[in-house]
């Protein structure tokens, strides 16, 4: 359904022999990363002798840089491709010495893709998602084509098999910090992300195993709009086990959060001057509302509660390149960021929201890959931990000192009445319910007419006995820890400035909008993690890609290629479809 199946061609060149990593703890597995305004976030790497800017993509699986061949590379005369959102990258297989995050790889499988203007030479993108999402890998096999990570954990099996990601935000009134990604450690500070809970990568079908993601499940009462009350999702996920449960896609690619159209409705309709509009610059549509109004939405995971901060919620448009957007009453306005779902997800659809970078940016973050022990059947299982680090109060003070100049006027801000939501699909919706009903009148009139006939019968009739229906059992949630942890850099790492890709957001049309109601009713690096305490749960058959939106690789709203494995708009860094 994603990922379209890359190019298999044949492998004429032996690979070169003795693969080796050797992890350099001096510099303790961490890397500073290069925010580009908000929009998408890059790690510097040397491949082959030679430094280059690559974005993090959760979201897929491949490595691959635009422009010529390293100096000190091999080519393994294969070649593969890679589909995303907006497009494709194509091209040579490389193999080459890599330094990344105090790790050394020698002989990494790499892409080499024609530089463009959607293409930089130079950048590229650092799939961090599971193997079985990779090109490479599928053309070279094992141990070959395996990713960076993989070649890390498999050298490395003492040690636990996650990942860091911790995003900074730009547009703040506070002190700037781009944020940091790290292997095997946790920046200090911020250990409580060890205390949080488990939350079990949900697995998708055998035959849907290239479209494995770090997908996990929201909470049955998971999200809350901007008056405070539950917005009512439906999944449409045949695996969930209950349905009120969406399942949600974890990819640090998408510059705009994906959600069903009905859930944005619920989140943007009601704000005065809110307007729902083509943007074009890769983005789509989306809704678009007054840039001094405050709006709140609160996620809910594994019984915690994870507050978005408001100039998160509704994005300043001028990365964009939407430097003087306004509504139709003139108003200055930002970009809605939880954007309705821009792709076409087809008939069985194995997630139902992403969330991206105005998410995370929200959050410390724990991908753990599962712990190799012996081998890859005693893998443990994946998990992701979430660690809040926006405090509501705080962010408020933020958005009034950046939005509003210091003058406090939220106070006056009110949202129009439920029923005055007036989209397509909430109009569908009340059309639907007009007409059923109906229905249900003509039934009841006509099952009167029949007890009325029954009862003139002068014979008798036995009683029947009825089997009462089942009850369903309302899933238990865990004990909810601390949904707020007071985190602050003790520094600002340097920003690297680095050209950041027009638009990222996917080129797809079309959207697929699940059932849902809007119910009205330089940081010190502290402990390495003990080996992964995952839950028990089904073994992964194989992740896929979670492409991001604004990727180097893609032309997007913030242009970048991706494997559309969960496409976004506006910058699905690196989408597979």
């Amino acid at each position: 359904m994603f990922p379209a199946l890359p190019l298999f061609l044949s492998l004429s060149a032996a690979y070169p022999a003795a693969q080796h990593v050797q992890s350099r703890q001096a510099d303790n597995g961490t890397s500073t990363l290069q925010n580009n305004d908000d929009v998408s976030y890059y790690v510097s790497l040397t491949l082959g002798g030679q430094h280059y800017s690559v974005l993090v993509d959760t979201g897929s699986s491949d490595l691959w840089i635009a422009g010529d061949a390293p100096p000190e590379s091999a080519d393994l005369e294969a070649s593969c491709n890679v589909t995303y959102a907006d497009g494709l990258v194509q091209g040579p297989v490389y193999a080459a010495d890599l330094a990344f995050s105090g790790f050394a790889i020698t002989n990494q499988a790499f892409m080499l893709v024609a530089p463009d203007d959607s293409h930089p030479a130079g950048q590229g993108i650092l799939g961090l998602g599971p193997h079985d999402g990779s090109a490479v890998y599928e053309t070279l096999g094992a141990p070959a084509g395996f990713p960076i990570l993989d070649r890390i954990f498999q050298q490395n099996t003492s040690t636990s098999n996650y990942i860091t990601l911790l995003m900074g935000r730009q547009q703040d009134s506070d002190e700037v910090f781009s944020g940091n990604i790290s292997i095997s450690t946790i920046s200090t500070g911020l250990e409580a992300v060890l205390d949080q809970p488990h939350l079990p990568v949900t697995m998708v079908p055998i035959d849907e195993s290239k479209n494995q993601h770090f997908q996990v499940l929201l909470d049955h009462d998971g999200l809350r709009g901007p008056d405070g009350k539950l917005i009512r999702l439906t999944t449409e996920v045949e695996q969930t086990g209950n349905n009120r449960q969406a399942t949600v896609l974890v990819d640090s690619g998408f510059s705009l959060s994906q959600v069903p159209k009905s859930a944005a409705d619920a989140i943007y309709g009601r704000i005065e001057g809110a307007e729902f509009r083509e943007l074009g610059s890769g983005i789509g549509k989306t809704w678009i509302v007054p840039c001094t109004h405050e709006v709140n939405v609160t996620f809910k995971l594994g019984g915690v509660e994870y507050p978005i901060h408001p100039m998160d919620v509704a994005m300043d448009p001028a990365p964009f390149g939407l430097n003087n957007l306004t509504n139709e009453a003139g108003d200055a306005s930002c970009i809605g960021m939880f954007q309705p779902m821009v792709l076409d997800l087809g008939a069985s659809p194995t997630f139902d929201i992403i969330l991206g970078m105005p998410f995370l940016r929200n959050t410390y973050t724990l991908f753990d890959y599962g712990d190799f022990i012996d081998d890859e059947a005693n893998q443990g299982d994946p998990y992701i931990q979430l660690l809040s680090i926006t405090d509501p109060a705080e962010a408020h003070v933020d958005f009034v000192n950046v939005r509003l100049g210091g003058n406090d006027t939220t106070g006056n801000q009110t949202l129009k009445p439920a029923q005055a939501l007036d989209t397509p699909s909430s109009s569908w919706s009340r059309g639907a319910i007009i007409g059923t009903s109906i229905g249900v009148f003509a039934v009841l009139c006509l099952f009167a007419a029949a007890i009325t006939w029954w009862c003139r019968r002068r014979r008798y009739v036995p009683v029947r006995t009825h089997r009462s229906r089942d009850s369903v059992d309302a899933s238990t949630l865990p004990q909810t820890p601390s949904a707020y942890f007071d985190y602050s850099p003790a520094y600002t790492p340097p920003q690297t400035p680095g050209s950041r890709p027009l638009s990222t957001a996917p080129l797809l049309t079309g959207s697929w909008t699940p059932t849902s109601l809007y119910d009205a009713s330089d940081v010190e690096l502290g402990s390495s993690r003990p080996v992964s305490m995952a839950p028990s749960m089904l073994e992964v058959s194989r992740p896929i890609s979670m492409a991001p939106s604004i990727s180097p690789a893609r032309p997007m709203s913030v242009a970048q290629s991706r494997p559309a494995s969960a496409g976004a708009s506006v910058v699905d860094h690196t989408q597979r479809e």
